[in-house]
């Protein structure tokens, strides 16, 4: 089983996408099935790492791409890949 592969968090990023698309994290946490408590803490930067999962999903209800909020989405996204079709070939 491929190990979950992370992406470091941008916390200026997300406040300021949430300013400018005037969300709240409430509105956050109910539309990506997360709890308030634990978007303020990755938008303070207290997380310091998200699921590709929670990356995919926050960067959607921002209305942004992933690459956009994280910036090393793509790279984790690929190693995340690769572990899985390298478990394929056994």
């Amino acid at each position: 089983m491929p190990k979950k592969s992370t992406v470091r968090t941008q916390p200026n990023s997300i406040a300021d996408l949430c300013r400018a698309r005037r969300i709240t994290q409430r509105e956050i946490a109910r539309q990506i099935n997360f709890t308030e408590g634990y978007i303020a803490m990755v938008k303070k930067g207290k997380v310091k790492n998200v699921s590709i999962e929670f990356a995919e999903k926050l960067a959607a209800v921002l209305g942004a791409e992933p690459e956009e909020v994280f910036t090393d989405y793509a790279e984790a996204k690929a190693a995340y890949l690769r572990d899985i079709e390298q478990n394929r070939e056994f």
